[in-house]
């Protein structure tokens, strides 16, 4: 019945006439008449109130049914003007295919390419000016160009993957002219693939034949091709080593012991890895050197075409970490001692007591240095949250076990190939040392070989010759005594040198 400043306003005068009938006869009185006024005002407002009410309802029952109609006749319109808007994209799409063709390309390559969804397509008139043509034909092209690429190499693949073959025999071939020794470090022919030289023949018409002769320029850069692909990973194997640990020289980034490194198929986005263990702890360059391993469609050829190509190489942050504690507890200085000093001491490392399995209830493991890395990163490198397992050094006891135990393994691991010739040459294998010494006295006439020279080991093989020591748990001591050992031989060393990587 009132609008609220009219509500305000009443109420302030109701209260100061109300003040003022307290002061005398004559303002009661005239308060009580003024409230009867009110009252009938507001009496006669009701009816009006009331009639009000009635129209409104009607009008808005009205409303509600115009409501439907009039969202039916916006949805029509929007419908409309969508059908509109589409059929202006359509014609834009025919215009920009026509333009497309007279440039030269394939209508199967347009059509697989450009949509009426592609950006350059979805807004803009009906017709293409020049001046539009000349804004969106950069956006429109390599589309084109890459479905080009594509529907080439999908039909040229079963012949290339022929003669992709033929390359790889004739590389291996020429690798055979190697020492064994030099060929492991050689990379694996994918790395080929993208020279030009190689393209050209890889990618010759189908009508052209081509044989191992196809190749001839080709063999005769091989040594050069191979000299370069070493020294460029080489390099970029050392620059990722940080700048403030980074030594002076690039050889002793891969002559120190401290610095470990791993393929580039270990570096995970999300929680799990592709790669086992072993790729993961690569020490010196034979090592990073000879893993064979390949990142498929894992470099542009040109857009839209993909290619094989050997998998990149890095500094391994929590690797190194690991590798310069465990050569402060051998009793070294990390920052210069090299893989040949660490490898002639020969420490052996046991886990600290909280880090040892459940499951070891009979036996512990005794770990090489290179072997304790590798069981670091082949059972704590998938964890969201990584905490480096605690080592110790091995007693002297523990110490004499195992290396008698590893003299065993590395006589009878198949690990080692012949050096003067490729019969044991295989990728991830080799022999035991009593077939290759006896291969040696039948076929070389060599009865006292040396290591290195006449024989070598498969650097993708040591982790054979580096089988953690199974060793009895308690050998006489409590846990207790266990983990005293265990605390002292710790933090022994590291109170001579220091902790942690500089």
């Amino acid at each position: 019945m009132y609008w609220t400043p009219d509500a305000q306003e009443l109420f302030k005068e109701w209260k100061t006439r109300l003040a003022a009938a307290k002061s005398s006869p004559e303002a009661r009185e005239a308060f009580n008449t003024w409230k009867k006024e009110q009252k009938a005002i507001v009496q006669a407002n009701t009816g009006v109130s009331y009639l009000s009410g009635s129209i409104l309802s009607r009008l808005i029952s009205r409303t509600r049914q115009m409501a439907t109609t009039y969202k039916e006749w916006y949805e029509n319109y929007i419908k409309d003007k969508g059908d509109e808007k589409y059929e202006g994209t359509k014609r834009r799409l025919e215009a920009a295919k026509l333009r497309l063709l007279n440039e030269g390309y394939s209508k199967v390559d347009i059509d697989n390419a450009i949509f009426t969804y592609t950006d350059g397509i979805r807004t803009g008139t009906p017709n293409i000016s020049n001046a539009a043509w000349t804004r969106i034909r950069p956006k429109l092209e390599p589309l084109v160009v890459i479905e080009k690429n594509r529907r080439h190499a999908r039909e040229m693949n079963s012949l290339i993957v022929q003669r992709m073959e033929i390359l790889r025999e004739v590389y291996n071939q020429h690798l055979s002219q190697r020492m064994p020794s030099e060929r492991y470090l050689c990379p694996p022919a994918a790395f080929l693939r993208p020279l030009d030289d190689v393209v050209a023949i890889l990618e010759a018409k189908p009508d052209v034949t081509v044989t191992a002769e196809s190749f001839d320029a080709v063999i005769l850069k091989f040594d050069e091709y191979i000299a370069k692909y070493q020294s460029d990973k080489r390099n970029a194997v050392f620059e990722s080593v940080p700048s403030y640990i980074r030594p002076a020289r690039l050889e002793d980034a891969f002559n120190l012991a401290r610095f470990v490194f791993r393929c580039e198929t270990g570096m995970p986005v999300t929680r799990w890895v592709t790669a086992g263990a072993s790729h993961q702890t690569l020490i010196g360059w034979p090592m990073v050197a000879s893993e064979p391993c390949i990142l498929q469609r894992g470099l542009q050829l040109r857009p839209g075409v993909m290619v094989d190509r050997p998998c990149r190489f890095d500094y391994y942050d929590k690797a190194s970490d690991i590798s310069y504690r465990l050569i402060i507890l051998a009793g070294l200085d990390p920052k210069t001692t090299t893989i040949a000093e660490m490898d002639a001491r020969d420490p052996r490392f046991a886990l600290v007591k909280k880090w040892m399995d459940d499951k070891w209830t009979d036996t512990y493991q005794v770990y090489s240095w290179r072997a304790a890395l590798y069981y670091v990163f082949d059972s704590y490198r998938s964890h969201d949250v990584w905490q480096a397992p605690e080592f110790r050094l091995a007693t002297a006891e523990e110490t004499e076990t195992a290396r008698r135990h590893t003299a065993t393994v590395r006589e009878t691991a198949e690990a080692w190939s012949c050096n003067h010739c490729h019969e044991s040459f295989e990728t991830w294998k080799g022999e035991a040392k009593p077939v290759i010494f006896q291969h040696l006295r039948d076929h070389h006439d060599i009865s006292d070989p040396n290591l290195s020279v006449d024989f070598v080991m498969n650097p993708r093989c040591w982790t054979l010759l580096e089988a953690p020591v199974p060793t009895a748990l308690h050998n006489g001591l409590t846990w207790m005594e266990h983990a005293i050992i265990s605390r002292l031989a710790t933090i022994r060393p590291t109170r001579i040198l220091g902790a942690g990587p500089s």
